[in-house]
């Protein structure tokens, strides 16, 4: 089981939650939580929910179950996919729900593709609805754009007793997730892939400079809010998760945390998914 007193921030033990990975199917869990001390599993396209409690079945104290959405049901907006996502929410056995992809750009390098589902749409009213009703998160994947920006204030004001995670902060700007921030109490970001150890965190609002740095107005958000932001590593495909490329984007969080103050990192790192998850 994960110790959990508090010990120094700069400690490469330092307890560390991850709250949004992936478990491709040549990756074992015990790659996954070799690093970190829990890790909320949401699971790869086409995975079960069964097959995530499965996971939890087998490391109870380490991983966090969500009900997963990259699936068919919710890709292809099949009738009976949100109600089968309720039945799952009613066994109070999942912490979550996600990650609901909504507009994704797309990777071909890695076989994912693009998604446009509009954050205000009556699928996603639904989806916080049972968020509110059942006192669950939902973690989203939605990039930052105008238009995908607007949609996401609309649905927050929609379901106040909802709690959305924005998965990656959108890769928005500070400025903009400043704001979303201040306007949105039910609104909570992950830094996923942020950093620049991945193409996906260098190519669109990295939160550091080249030296690992991080970016003024970032930290200046962490400290402002030190109860709305998360660790995530995004973990996707096998690669993500070879020795050298997964241990280095660990060690790139744990920099971040580094340069905050110790008791915002120790939220970040993971008390706040333990307040939010009920852990």
């Amino acid at each position: 089981m994960a110790r959990e007193k508090e010990r120094d921030i700069k400690d490469v033990g330092t307890l560390v939650i991850d709250v949004h990975t992936h478990l491709p199917p040549d990756v074992s869990l015990e790659k996954i939580i070799e690093n970190v001390d829990k890790a909320v599993i949401m699971a790869r396209q086409g995975m079960t929910a069964r097959e995530t409690l499965d996971f939890h079945a087998k490391y109870p104290d380490r991983v966090i179950p969500f009900v997963p959405f990259q699936v068919r049901g919710w890709i292809l907006d099949e009738p009976n996919f949100l109600w089968e996502v309720e039945r799952y929410l009613k066994t109070g056995k999942f912490k979550g729900m996600g990650e609901v992809v909504l507009w994704h750009y797309g990777v071909p390098e890695i076989g994912a593709r693009e998604f446009d589902i509009p954050a205000d749409s009556d699928r996603m009213k639904h989806v916080v609805k049972l968020a509110a009703k059942y006192k669950v998160p939902v973690l989203i994947h939605l990039e930052a754009e105008p238009e995908t920006v607007t949609q996401l204030g609309n649905i927050l004001r929609y379901e106040r007793g909802a709690t959305i995670i924005w998965g990656h902060s959108g890769r928005a700007t500070a400025e903009i997730v400043n704001k979303m921030l201040q306007e949105n109490l039910n609104l909570y970001c992950d830094t996923a892939a942020l950093d620049r150890t991945r193409s996906y965190g260098r190519e669109k609002n990295p939160i550091t400079d080249e030296g690992g740095k991080l970016i003024s107005g970032w930290k200046a958000l962490f400290e402002i809010y030190p109860d709305r932001f998360m660790l995530g590593m995004d973990g996707v495909i096998a690669q993500h998760y070879n020795s050298p490329a997964y241990i280095k984007a660990v060690t790139a969080q744990r920099e971040i945390l580094a340069q905050i103050a110790p008791n915002v990192a120790r939220k970040v790192a993971y008390q706040n998914v333990k307040e939010l998850l009920k852990l």
